[in-house]
């Protein structure tokens, strides 16, 4: 059910998105009332597609996994870690001629990668795996 709300919602979003700047042109809504509008429908929609994902992998996944194991164990520190990663990358990238969409998947990978192999190494310290 959750993922039947998030994507009604994201319908209604791209609905919205496409439909409200007529209302607009003919004066009948408000160019604030109508970015207030679509910012709390992008709110809700977002936070119905992480109730969705929550309720897939809950429903779907079902057995341990190696990866997802070790990621799980990782996970607080790459949250820590891995925005020095993403600020660099995007720096390097940035007079890279190659469309958004391939620095984006460069960066994401590349971030969660380094982030990853650094805190998997750097638990290994007794000291730092008690805090994280």
């Amino acid at each position: 059910t959750w993922v039947s709300f998030a994507l009604v919602s994201f319908l209604f979003v791209e609905l919205f998105t496409y439909g409200v700047w007529d209302f607009v042109r003919e004066g009948m809504i408000g160019v604030n009332s109508a970015w207030s509008f679509f910012d709390m429908l992008f709110v809700a929609t977002s936070i119905l597609a992480c109730f969705a994902f929550m309720a897939i992998f809950k429903q779907k996944i079902q057995r341990a996994n190696v990866v997802w194991s070790n990621l799980s164990a990782n996970a607080f520190g790459i949250y820590l870690v891995h925005y020095v990663f993403i600020t660099w990358m995007q720096f390097a990238l940035l007079n890279v001629g190659i469309p958004a969409v391939g620095k984006f998947l460069m960066v994401f990978l590349g971030s969660l990668l380094l982030s990853w192999i650094l805190v998997n190494s750097i638990r290994k310290v007794k000291f730092i795996a008690s805090l994280l």
